[in-house]
């Protein structure tokens, strides 16, 4: 059977990719000029990339921030940038010619976002609830999650960097249609499962209602969000459309998804908390 791929420069997305980071100068030597650096100018050497600066604090040893992001902008080359432009702007501020090593190789990653990892559990979780299917004899629910597998947490960091990064994907069926039941949710996960050690994510709980899929994941830094979501919804179109060709052939669909999808970042501090803590991070009379 004939199916066309899902791409991601043609998707319609929904989307809120925040991260949080902290970076360090290099061996912890005190930059003085570090501590100067203010919101609004600093913003200006981000706009190229694509990078919305919505909070940042410094001194002269730490900067932590929170920025905004493309989805299909992953979090290693979002610290590659910021750290470039920061280092041009302390070699410009303190009047440097030459490069110079000013800040250290690593950094410090987590995703915020409006909700908080508690609040995506838990709403993933009551998706059946939600939309009435708990009701049915047989409810076509399939909900499930998923402990980290021995050493996944080594292998989603990268070398000399610590982050925590999740996110929740939402794709919905062509016309919202009722593909799904037990059997090919579970086919699907399958796929989805045996794809996490090359393509560097882990899921972390799975609903399939017969019309929508939620799933929450855990990435690598070099992987942007965006680039998994489409990797998931067209392994799920190939597992349906070869494993289950009867349910495709009878809702008369030649692609298993809507042309979209919800890419939303959180962690264990919604953004607001994120920002009340930058605010403060320099503590009083700082």
């Amino acid at each position: 059977m004939y199916y066309e791929p899902y791409n991601a420069s043609q998707l319609r997305l929904a989307y809120c990719h925040r991260v949080y980071f902290r970076f360090q100068t290099h061996c912890r030597l005190p930059q003085p000029t570090l501590d100067g650096l203010r919101q609004d100018a600093f913003q200006a050497s981000l706009d190229a990339y694509g990078i919305r600066l919505l909070d940042v604090a410094s001194d002269e040893v730490d900067l932590v921030c929170q920025v905004s992001l493309r989805p299909e902008e992953c979090v290693s080359a979002c610290a590659s940038k910021f750290k470039g432009r920061l280092s041009k702007w302390l070699r410009t501020a303190q009047g440097l010619d030459a490069p110079a090593k000013l800040l250290a190789i690593g950094y410090l990653a987590c995703t915020v976002g409006d909700p908080t990892r508690k609040d995506i559990e838990g709403y993933i979780g009551r998706q059946g609830e939600h939309h009435g299917y708990n009701e049915r004899p047989l409810p076509p629910v399939f909900i499930e999650e998923y402990p980290l597998p021995s050493g996944a947490a080594v292998r989603l960091d990268a070398a000399h960097n610590v982050s925590l990064l999740r996110y929740h994907l939402v794709f919905g069926t062509m016309f919202r249609r009722e593909v799904f039941a037990q059997a090919e949710a579970a086919g699907v996960v399958a796929a989805w499962r045996g794809l996490q050690a090359g393509e560097q994510f882990a899921l972390l709980k799975v609903s399939i209602v017969p019309d929508h899929v939620h799933v929450a994941v855990r990435l690598h830094p070099a992987v942007a969000p965006l680039t998994l979501a489409v990797r998931l919804m067209n392994v799920a179109q190939e597992v349906m459309f070869e494993r289950f060709p009867e349910v495709v052939i009878r809702y008369s669909a030649n692609r298993l998804w809507e042309n979209g999808a919800y890419v939303g970042s959180f962690g264990e501090l919604s953004s607001r908390a994120v920002r009340a803590a930058i605010a403060q991070w320099r503590g009083p009379g700082a």
